[in-house]
């Protein structure tokens, strides 16, 4: 009903957040060129036809380049292999980053923008030992902390957490001298 409310234009349009954003992409749907390349939407609007977009990646993008962070002296982590870390991937994509890693609960493989990816473990994230990391959180934060937990934190130098809100965890985080970027 609601996409029929946005083809009346009674609602001008909508945003689509997780675990929607890829379960929401159906054939009454037109996306947009980097909804295609991402395989996930964020917003839906009314432009003679219903159009799916996404504009995680360029939120993403943007408040990288506003923190003036320079992503190539980083190692990047990504846990989550949602439609939200799929944006991120595409962002690091339009970035020319490549190191990068995306742990996930189940072993997953998906394409962004043409390239496949297959994520590696949580367990895997747990023993990985590298320097000077730019961990970035595409899952809820219940989920985070009891991942953050068990890691030894003092190689995270950024925490960016997607999710919109200051958490508990981001206070530890900081606390640490490690950089909290929330999704906001």
């Amino acid at each position: 009903s609601i996409l029929s409310d946005i083809q009346s234009g009674a609602v001008h349009g909508i945003n689509v957040t997780n675990p929607y954003k890829m379960k929401v992409i159906n054939p009454d749907i037109i996306l947009s060129k980097h909804a295609k390349q991402i395989n996930a939407i964020n917003c839906i609007y009314n432009n003679n036809h219903l159009i799916g977009d996404n504009t995680d990646w360029v939120g993403f993008i943007k408040s990288i380049d506003y923190n003036k962070i320079n992503l190539k002296e980083y190692n990047i982590k990504i846990i989550g292999a949602g439609g939200s870390s799929r944006a991120i991937i595409y962002s690091l994509q339009k970035l020319g980053i490549n190191n990068f890693t995306i742990y996930n609960r189940t072993k997953k493989e998906f394409i962004v923008n043409k390239i496949k990816y297959v994520t590696a473990s949580l367990d895997e994230f747990n023993t990985t030992t590298l320097e000077n990391i730019f961990l970035i959180n595409c899952i809820n934060t219940n989920a985070i902390n009891n991942i953050i937990n068990k890691v030894n934190v003092n190689s995270i130098h950024y925490f960016y957490d997607l999710n919109y809100h200051k958490s508990e965890l981001h206070d530890v985080l900081e606390s640490k001298d490690i950089k909290v970027i929330v999704g906001l």
